[in-house]
């Protein structure tokens, strides 16, 4: 997005084309966050562990958070666990005993918690009507 502005793209192209884009690869992307999410409750479910869905739910959204603040703001990687696992373990330790972090990561749990719920209420809700539509279907057929 940043690179389409510098290229002076008219504010039509940003508007009808890179924006719309940007939000459907990050919509796309966060669906299959949550669909994953709602994976492991069904597991869990199966294995007869319902009553830890809800806490498995907010482990998963604050461990997302802290993996979340590692990678945008401490710029570290998947592969720092294998290269560079002293200066990965450094900068972890300093986050959790800093403030500044905490609070960026407890304000992602949020967002992230908010935006789970929301997108999880309406992933749910089509996935009713689905299976709605092919019993129907399937007994008036």
């Amino acid at each position: 997005l940043i690179q389409a502005i510098r290229r002076n793209y008219s504010v039509w192209t940003i508007t009808l084309v890179v924006i719309p884009q940007h939000l459907l690869v990050i919509l796309t992307g966060f669906e299959a966050y949550v669909l994953s999410v709602i994976n492991l409750g069904e597991y869990l479910q199966q294995r007869r562990l319902g009553k830890l869905i809800f806490s498995a739910e907010l482990i998963t959204h604050a461990l997302c958070a802290f993996g979340i603040y590692l990678g945008r703001f401490q710029r570290f990687n998947s592969w720092d666990l294998v290269a560079q696992p002293n200066s990965l373990a450094k900068g972890m330790i300093h986050d959790l005993t800093s403030k500044g972090p905490l609070l960026v990561m407890a304000v992602t749990f949020v967002v992230l918690t908010i935006f789970y719920w929301m997108m999880k209420q309406i992933t749910l809700g089509i996935m009713i009507r689905m299976r709605h539509q092919r019993s129907g279907s399937a007994a008036s057929g």
